[in-house]
């Protein structure tokens, strides 16, 4: 734990545990701050007021409270959305949860997009203004650390995709220079059927080991975000891997050609690269929270 965060705010409470009640329910009437992120006091209001539609899907308006030079961007919320029976009955429901935890994403990405925020995870939750303040203030340390590198850096992602049928040939290829005649039909006839499941393992890893320069934490950039399954989008590519990595400014160029390497590579696979960057450095908010403590349960 850093010297920052040694002083403990009232308990952030777990979207399972109830708030002011021991029987797991809320008491009627009663209302809690959501914590969406913190930022800059001076900011705030300028972010709230530059959302396109700057309201919780609960139509309540995005709160600042204000803690010194900082300020918490919270929603107020009825606890019992997030604890007790009506909690675990909303959290398990994706029609409730979705549509809420998207917006807790567009509110962090619009106010990003101007300037520092760190963002705390959906679910966050305290008693009031007064406990939001306290938290805001044990982790100004950690916030001016986060402020501070992002001047320097941005986050980039990796966006991997394949064209299904390059991909099946190249993987058919792989596979070649077996027997000659009717057992070499045999042969690609069972390469063929074994497409069907092995070739997504298969570019997986070949193209993950074609990333790895990408996900040593060269000098040129500061950290990168173990790759993850990407999802459909408006690419007639089949989606592979998405990296999301943050790199200094001063390192882009070299980061830039390293991405043009991992491209050149992969082709030969059917596999292509999309790069879209500069974005705010969310990257580091996960990883300077974890070196000290969570910001939220």
């Amino acid at each position: 734990m850093s010297p920052d965060s040694a002083a403990q705010p009232e308990p952030i409470v777990e979207p399972k545990v109830a708030i002011g009640s021991a029987t797991g329910t809320a008491p009627q009437g009663a209302s809690a701050r959501y914590i969406v992120g913190l930022c800059r006091q001076a900011d705030a209001e300028r972010y709230v007021a530059s959302l396109t539609s700057p309201r919780w899907l609960l139509h309540t308006a995005v709160d600042p409270v204000p803690a010194g030079e900082l300020a918490a961007l919270t929603v107020v919320v009825d606890p019992a959305d997030f604890t007790g029976a009506r909690g675990e009955a909303n959290l398990a429901d994706v029609r409730w949860l979705g549509p809420r935890a998207t917006s807790h994403e567009q509110i962090l990405r619009a106010a990003m997009a101007l300037g520092p925020v760190l963002p705390c995870r959906f679910g966050t939750l305290v008693a009031d203004a007064a406990a939001a303040r306290r938290l805001v203030e044990s982790r100004a340390g950690i916030f001016e650390h986060f402020a501070a590198l992002t001047q320097a850096a941005d986050e980039w992602t990796v966006r991997i995709g394949y064209d299904k049928a390059a991909a099946i040939a190249a993987f058919l290829s792989a596979g070649s220079g077996g027997p000659a005649g009717g057992a070499a039909y045999l042969l690609r006839r069972k390469r063929e059927q074994e497409a069907a499941t092995k070739l997504v393992p298969w570019l997986t890893d070949s193209v993950k080991a074609a990333a790895a320069g990408l996900m040593l934490d060269p000098p040129a950039w500061l950290r990168a975000v173990n790759p993850g399954r990407a999802r459909k989008g408006d690419s007639p590519l089949e989606p592979l891997l998405t990296l999301s990595i943050v790199v200094a400014r001063d390192g882009a160029a070299a980061f830039d050609q390293a991405v043009e390497s991992l491209a050149a590579e992969i082709e030969p696979r059917g596999c292509h690269v999309h790069l879209d960057g500069p974005l705010p450095a969310y990257g580091l908010a996960s990883s300077l929270v974890t070196e000290s403590e969570p910001l939220g349960t």
